[in-house]
């Protein structure tokens, strides 16, 4: 049967039963129904991998965004500080 979890996993650990499902598949004496069973768990595994990648791509791309959109804003403010002191050093 699949084996269904409500709280979330990492993907270490969703590694960790791909490859016991692995191993259980490589038995020749696995009967078929079982097979199956375990086939569509490695599926729904993967696929929950593939989500919690995304996600953390997702995430660290908001974090580079908002990273650099605040160090931007303090480069600019930055430099509008250094050209109106160096305005003001150039009237006198």
């Amino acid at each position: 049967m699949t084996q269904t979890t409500k709280q979330p996993q990492t993907v270490e650990a969703l590694k960790v039963r791909l490859d016991e499902i692995v191993e259980q598949v490589n038995d020749d004496t696995l009967p078929l129904d079982q097979a199956l069973d375990l086939y569509e768990e490695a599926v729904s595994l993967g696929l929950q991998v593939s989500h919690l990648l995304e996600q953390d791509i997702a995430n660290k791309n908001a974090e580079l965004d908002n990273g650099s959109t605040d160090e931007d804003e303090s480069a600019l403010e930055e430099g509008k500080e250094s050209n109106e002191e160096g305005q003001g050093l150039a009237e006198e």
